[in-house]
């Protein structure tokens, strides 16, 4: 029987989580740390920040900056957070207003974060805010009637596309600051019915640049061509339908993506044909225990392992196999008294695919994940 082993550091002691068996190939292992996060901005002490949940991670692409792996935190309450994983510190925190947009840019020099003023977003160039962080935004984009859910850079860095509760995708040009002529994507025919007009919760831009996917709390999830505008070209509607809102969308290398939601199902789904081909986990699994209970607040594809999908949910951190195949996970409800109390809201992969930051209640997870047989 092959075996995965999962080893644990929570504040740097070390315990082992049983292994799970795996009937199949590849097999991974991972070992995972609990992250020191200030207990204030300004605190850098080593331990776990005691307020707050992190609602957003972003991991920066950018490891020559002179401050190795970087990633950003946008905490529920309106702290945006740079941290060192290598050195285990801060490098600088500002404050924001409401919302859930985080993400660096295709080259790591810039951050999109939501704005001080709610609706809006902006930019930070990261090397001028670990100097000063009062003199770092270099542009502020306005132009939403509602919160900035969520924020996605094109690959070539030119634009970025913006996911809002008032029902709009909107894709900006960065130099400009700049709404994209007809660049508002049009609501199609989801729009309207009880509760009025959809509100866009997740937003991502496929690697190779020409669709944009959202999601909405309608339990759809639409594909435009990013910069011709007009209809989606593809919708997908979640077997849960409006009861199962889209809480996370993320692109294969190929012609998929996988779509999470709050029935405790994530879906892979073909972008050329608009066909369902995978649920996760599948349905009677035993190792589900979100299943129809617990939303799946995020899910991440692999952008180095083609087949592996990171999903959070609840205080349960899975790892699948694109086949379905649950090759490993980590409950957090088997660690401390205070980890136990912690809900996972956010993951995002390293550029190189090695690592997986979790972001929850009060705590960051930093996994690293490794392929021990194929």
């Amino acid at each position: 029987m092959i075996l995965i082993s999962v080893v644990i550091g929570f504040l740097f002691s070390q315990f082992i989580v049983s292994p799970l068996s795996a009937p199949r190939s590849p097999v991974y292992a991972m070992d995972i740390q609990l992250a020191s996060t200030p207990a204030a901005p300004r605190d850098v002490s080593v331990q776990v920040r005691p307020s707050g949940w992190a609602h957003t991670l972003a991991w920066s692409p950018n490891v020559s900056s002179g401050e190795g792996n970087i990633i950003a935190l946008l905490w529920s309450d309106n702290i945006v957070q740079v941290w060192s994983v290598d050195e285990q510190r801060e490098l600088f925190h500002i404050e924001v207003g409401w919302g859930q947009g985080l993400a660096f840019s295709p080259d790591g020099k810039y951050l999109a974060t939501v704005g001080r003023v709610d609706s809006t977003f902006q930019v930070l160039d990261v090397e001028k805010c670990m100097k000063d962080p009062a003199q770092c935004v270099t542009r502020v984009f306005q132009g939403h009637s509602n919160w900035v859910n969520a924020l996605s850079w094109s690959p070539n860095g030119k634009y970025i596309a913006s996911a809002s509760a008032d029902g709009t995708v909107k894709i900006w040009d960065v130099d400009k600051a700049e709404l994209v002529p007809v660049h508002q994507l049009p609501i199609s025919s989801h729009t309207g019915g009880a509760g009025g007009r959809p509100q866009y919760t997740t937003v991502a831009w496929s690697p190779d640049g020409t669709r944009i996917a959202a999601g909405d709390d309608r339990g759809n999830v639409q594909i435009w061509r990013a910069m011709d505008g007009g209809e989606p070209l593809v919708t997908y509607r979640s077997p849960g339908g409006v009861d199962d809102p889209v809480t996370s969308v993320s692109w294969s290398q190929g012609h998929s993506i996988v779509s999470a939601g709050y029935r405790g199902f994530a879906y892979i789904w073909n972008t050329q044909t608009g066909s369902l081909y995978a649920t996760l986990p599948q349905q009677g699994d035993p190792n589900a225990p979100n299943s129809m209970n617990n939303p799946i607040y995020s899910v991440a594809w692999s952008p180095a392992q083609s087949d592996v999908i990171a999903l959070a949910s609840y205080n349960v951190v899975q790892f699948y196999q694109t086949d379905g195949l649950l090759i490993g996970e980590y409950d957090l409800s088997r660690g401390s008294t205070r980890a136990a109390e912690s809900n996972l809201f956010t993951v995002a992969w390293s550029h190189d695919g090695r690592h997986l930051a979790v972001g929850g209640q009060g705590i960051v997870l930093n996994i690293e994940l490794r392929r021990v047989s194929s």
